[in-house]
């Protein structure tokens, strides 16, 4: 009987600490007045919906003159670990694969390879990483190249496979949370012809400034969340 009675206690007590409605609206706890400025929390808030989907909102601009910026910095899923941690996965449209298309030709020298990418022109400078054939490397500041087709390219076969990616430049101190290398493409190239260019028209500044999330949340109770050393206070 006494281990009954202690059963049916132990189950009340875990009952009354479990946290449940977490869905809704949490914001940052933050003094700062220019958060939109802050590097490692330029956040306004977290949506968690009951559909098991999060919105990850960027701080809104609201000093002169106003940045141009994307709504949000993230979006996903998130699912329920244990009572005190969910988890969250970034899932978007931002995270597919780059459309591109490929225009060859044959010019200037044949001993050279030549490689521009067209970018849209409101996008932040990137620069280019390359292998050929598994084999070799180069990296370039600009999204255009000139490289030796006897250094680089197979040199019984005309055909090689090239895998190119673009590059977000680094510059100073700041903090990266979003993706900095995009693979575009990876393909057996008939380099005969020998000026390739390659356009992403469909890229977008969003889809650079994306981050990518897999992430542990604590649950600090019902209206407070813990995360990247911050306190989210729900509405």
């Amino acid at each position: 009987m006494k281990n009954i009675v202690l059963f049916i206690s132990l189950f009340q007590l875990i009952s009354c600490t479990a946290i449940d409605n977490i869905e809704g609206i949490y914001s940052i706890k933050n003094k700062y007045k220019y958060q939109a400025l802050s590097e490692d929390n330029n956040y306004s808030q977290i949506e968690l919906y009951k559909n098991g989907h999060y919105i990850l909102k960027k701080a809104e601009v609201t000093f002169s003159p106003v940045i141009e910026q994307c709504d949000y910095a993230s979006k996903g899923k998130w699912n329920r670990l244990s009572n005190d941690v969910i988890e969250l996965v970034s899932e978007d449209q931002h995270l597919e694969k780059i459309p591109y298309s490929i225009h060859q030709e044959k010019k200037y020298s044949q001993d050279s390879l030549y490689i521009n990418v067209n970018i849209p022109h409101n996008l932040p400078d990137m620069g280019l990483s390359l292998n050929f054939n598994n084999k070799k490397n180069i990296i370039a500041n600009e999204l255009n190249i000139k490289v030796s087709k006897s250094e680089y390219l197979w040199k019984t076969d005309n055909i090689n496979l090239i895998e190119l990616s673009i590059a977000k430049k680094i510059t100073g101190k700041k903090i990266y949370k979003e993706r900095m290398l995009f693979n575009i493409f990876k393909e057996n190239i008939n380099t005969d012809y020998n000026y390739i260019t390659v356009d992403l028209p469909s890229l977008q500044r969003c889809t650079l400034e994306f981050e990518p999330l897999y992430d542990n949340v604590y649950i600090k109770n019902r209206n407070i969340l813990y995360w990247k050393g911050k306190e989210w206070i729900k509405r």
